[in-house]
C-alpha cells in the first residue's frame, strides 16, 4: 500500500460556507427537545447514488471556462479548491499537486483579495501540518477580508490542531455569530468537546443537524460521524454505533465512520464486525491509524502474530512519509512504536513525540509524548505532559487512564484513584 495514496480525514473549509435552510431557532423547534441526548439522527433525505460528484462536475464546467478563456485567475482558483476537494476525496496525490500549481498561478495573475487561491495553499498546508504557514495564511486572508468564513474556519481547525484551543474558540464564535451554517456550528461543536463542555456540544452538533440542507452529504455524513465520536468518548456505544450506521448510509465508502464503527462494535462484543469494518476502513484509505486500531483488537482476541503483521505495515508506511519532511506525521509512527514494545522503540517514540509537540500541542499528541516519556521511565516529564493534556478541560478515558499510571508511578495514589475514577465514569472497564 503506497503512502502517497493516504486520505486525509478533516473538516473541509468548504462545509462552513453552505447557507443554512432555515434560521436556527426555528429549525430547533421544529427538530424538537434540545436537550434530548437520546435523540435520532437519520438523514431525512432521499440519497441519489447516480448524481455526479461535486468536485467531478465543478471540474469539468471550470476547465471549460478556462479553456475559451485562460486569463481567468478567480476560476483557476476555483479550480485549485475543486481539485483539492477531489484529491482529499480519492486519496489522488496528483489532484493535491494540481490544486497547488494552480493557486500559485491564480496568485501571479491576482495577487491582492485572491481568498480562493491563498485558502488553497493554507490548507495544503495544514495537510502537511505546517500549521504555522497555514495561519500566516488565514490571518494575511482576514487582514483583507475579516469576515471571511473560509479563513476563520481554517483559524477553528488549525487551532484545534496545534492545540490553541482558545483562538479556536474565538474564530468558531465569530463564525457562527455570522450565520449559523452546519459547518460553523460542527466546529464550535468540536471546540467545547476540546474544552470538555459535552452540553454545548451536543447542543451544536443537534443545531447543525437541524439546518443541513438537501444534497449536502459530505457535511451530513461527517457531522454524524464526529457526533458519534463524542458519544464514544462519553461511553455511549450503541448510539454511537447507530450514527455510524447513519452516516454510512448517506456515505457508504466514510472510512472515518467505518472505523468509529468498528471501535463502537468492539467495545459492544461484535468482533468479527469490528474486524470486517477496520479491514474496509484501511482498504479505502491506507490510513496507519486504522491498522493500529485493528491490531489492538487482535491483540484482545489473542491474536498476537496477526497484530505484529498490521503493526508492521503500519509502520512502514508512517515511515516512509516521515522521512524527509518537518511535517510528517511522526505522532502516529511513535503510538505505533509504543504498541509494538521495546526499550529501543519507546526511545525512539520519545524523540518522535517530542519533535512533534514542538508544532502542535493538541491533546493527542501530548497524549502519546506523556505514554512514550513513562515507557522510557521520565517520569516528571511525563507527569508534565500529561498535565498538559488536560489543560484545556478535555475528557477523556484515555488521557485519564494514563495519568493514573503516572501519578501511582509518581506514588500519588490519592490523585490516580481520582483520575481512575473520571475514566471509568466515562467508559466503565
Amino acid at each position: 500500500m503506497k503512502s502517497e495514496k493516504r486520505r486525509r480525514t478533516r473538516i473541509w473549509v468548504g462545509l462552513v460556507l453552505a447557507a443554512p435552510l432555515l434560521s436556527l431557532p426555528l429549525a430547533l423547534s421544529l427538530f424538537g427537545a434540545a436537550r434530548d441526548r437520546d435523540a435520532d439522527f437519520p438523514y431525512p433525505y432521499r440519497v441519489s447514488r447516480n448524481a455526479v460528484p461535486a468536485a467531478d462536475a465543478e471540474i469539468q464546467f471550470l476547465q471549460k471556462r478556462l479553456s475559451d478563456n485562460a486569463d481567468r485567475p478567480l476560476d483557476m482558483a476555483a479550480l485549485a479548491g475543486a481539485y483539492l476537494s477531489m484529491g482529499r476525496a480519492t486519496g489522488d496525490a496528483s489532484c493535491l499537486e494540481k490544486a497547488d500549481s494552480l493557486a500559485r498561478k491564480s496568485l501571479e495573475s491576482l495577487s491582492l483579495f485572491n481568498t480562493g487561491a491563498k485558502l488553497v495553499l493554507a490548507e495544503l498546508a495544514e495537510e502537511r501540518h505546517d500549521f504555522s504557514e497555514a495561519l500566516r495564511i488565514a490571518d494575511e486572508i482576514l487582514a483583507e477580508k475579516p469576515d471571511s468564513d473560509g479563513a476563520l474556519a481554517l483559524t477553528v481547525t488549525v487551532g484545534l490542531g496545534m492545540g490553541d484551543v482558545e483562538r479556536a474558540r474565538q474564530a468558531a464564535e465569530r463564525l457562527v455569530e455570522r450565520i449559523p451554517t452546519q459547518g460553523a456550528l460542527l466546529l464550535r461543536a468540536l471546540v467545547h468537546e476540546a474544552l470538555g463542555r459535552e452540553e454545548e456540544a451536543l447542543q451544536d452538533f443537534r443545531a447543525a443537524l437541524a439546518v443541513e440542507d438537501v444534497g449536502e452529504y459530505e457535511a451530513s455524513a461527517w457531522t454524524r460521524t464526529l457526533l458519534a465520536r463524542l458519544h464514544f468518548r462519553y461511553g455511549r456505544y450503541e448510539k454511537a454505533r447507530k450514527l455510524c450506521e447513519y452516516a454510512l448510509e448517506i456515505r457508504p465508502d466514510s472510512h472515518l465512520a467505518l472505523a468509529l464503527l468498528a471501535d463502537a462494535q468492539a467495545k459492544l462484543g461484535g468482533f468479527e464486525d469490528a474486524e470486517r469494518n477496520y479491514a474496509l476502513a484501511t482498504k479505502i484509505s491506507g490510513e496507519p491509524p486504522y491498522m493500529l486500531r485493528h491490531a489492538r483488537l487482535k491483540r484482545q482476541l489473542g491474536q498476537d502474530e496477526r497484530a505484529e503483521a498490521l503493526l508492521e505495515q503500519a509502520e512502514q508506511i508512517v515511515r516512509g512519509e516521515v522521512v524527509g519532511t518537518p511535517f510528517g506525521h511522526r505522532t502516529e509512527l511513535a503510538e505505533i512504536l509504543l504498541e509494538q514494545g521495546g526499550e529501543e522503540n519507546a526511545r525512539e517514540a520519545v524523540e518522535l513525540a517530542r519533535a512533534d509537540s514542538q508544532i502542535r500541542r493538541d491533546s493527542r499528541t501530548l497524549l502519546v509524548l506523556a505514554r512514550a516519556l513513562h515507557a522510557s521511565g521520565h517520569a516528571r516529564e511525563a507527569r508534565a505532559a500529561i498535565r498538559d493534556a488536560m489543560r484545556w478541560g478535555i475528557e477523556d478515558a484515555e488521557i485519564y487512564r494514563l495519568a493514573a499510571d503516572i501519578e501511582e508511578a509518581a506514588g500519588a495514589r490519592s490523585r490516580a484513584a481520582l483520575y481512575r475514577s473520571f475514566a471509568d465514569r466515562l467508559q466503565p472497564q
